[in-house]
């Protein structure tokens, strides 16, 4: 739930199942959707910490290769925020979010 301006919302995707040691990713496929997109909205998705991240505001859904090479056995993180001050109105909630990783 998004509340607050100029605050980072993170909404972590943790791996599922077992990936072997060493497998790196080949490919990343997103979606994300709140219930409202308020003006100022960023959206960025992360591998495993927020240093390394892809704008994907301008997209709910698609695929990225900026992360193709790194170890596929680490989180993805969503980094909500929208810019300005005070509250957020309607408060935006989360609707549905989801990472898909391929990897060797």
């Amino acid at each position: 739930m998004l509340t607050n301006k100029s605050t980072n919302y993170a909404l972590t995707i943790p791996v599922l199942g077992p990936v072997p040691a060493g497998s790196v990713i080949t490919s990343v496929n997103y979606s994300w959707n709140l219930s409202t997109l308020p003006s100022g909205l960023t959206v960025s998705l992360c591998h495993d910490t927020t240093a390394t991240c892809v704008n994907v505001t301008s997209s709910k859904n698609g695929s990225v290769s900026n992360f193709n090479g790194l170890d596929a056995n680490k989180k993805f993180i969503y980094v909500f925020r929208v810019s300005g001050s005070g509250s957020i109105f309607p408060v935006a909630y989360g609707m549905s979010d989801q990472v898909i990783v391929n990897y060797n």
